[in-house]
């Protein structure tokens, strides 16, 4: 149905906020057999993630909840099998130590442990209420109708409108060198830096220079 659409999620860290993805790719309205206006119900489909999960009685499904426990466990204890990532990883968790910026974008295994259905429903209600949101759309025709019908939705949360983003700016680290012994057969050396930074575009692109110097190109 919806002409094969094709839906994924995403989460991902970008500085020290993190970053949720929904995403769904189907065929334009232009293209349809029969006339058939895709855009609405795709979009009907993708806002239900976030304002109807499957919550009952005020609770998620426990099974669902241990389902996908299980699955970011075993996720969060297969990085180390991509040295580089993990190596990655560990040093910025060492260098931003009880900072945002310092924590792994699943959390910690002990953290999932602890995951409990209302932390669950907490952390979802205050995603509605604070979370940033943009609505990206790659087609031939402006979606108004879509767009119409996800403010309409958000129009019934309470939400701060002028709320702004506000990063963490990361502390000078004092030096720092730890080593960690693992079996593998070759080994991962990696330099972090601090610097400080204007945060204006030019300040950007010499960290980005800097960081290709240093072998990260």
């Amino acid at each position: 149905e919806l002409y094969g659409a094709y839906l994924t999620t995403k989460a991902d860290k970008v500085g020290d906020m993190l970053r949720i993805e929904f995403t769904l790719n189907f065929i334009d309205d232009n293209f349809t057999l029969n006339n058939e206006i895709i855009s609405t119900d795709a979009a009907k489909l993708l806002i239900s993630l976030l304002f109807k999960p499957s919550v009952t009685n005020g609770s998620f499904n426990t099974q669902d909840i241990e389902r996908d426990r299980r699955v970011m466990k075993d996720t969060i204890l297969s990085e180390i099998n991509d040295k580089r990532k993990f190596a990655f990883g560990k040093a910025i968790s060492i260098m931003c130590e009880n900072e945002p910026f310092g924590l792994p974008r699943y959390g910690t295994v002990e953290q999932m442990e602890n995951v409990t259905n209302n932390g669950l429903i907490t952390a979802w209600q205050y995603l509605l209420e604070n979370a940033f949101v943009r609505v990206n759309f790659i087609g031939q025709n402006y979606p108004k109708d879509t767009f119409d019908y996800i403010s309409e939705c958000f129009s019934n949360i309470p939400r701060d409108v002028e709320k702004k983003l506000l990063s963490q700016k990361h502390k000078y680290s004092t030096s720092k060198n730890e080593c960690m012994t693992v079996d593998v057969n070759q080994s991962k050396l990696f330099l972090g830096f601090t610097f400080d930074s204007d945060d204006d575009i030019l300040s950007q692109y010499i960290m980005k220079m800097f960081t290709v110097i240093f072998s990260g190109g």
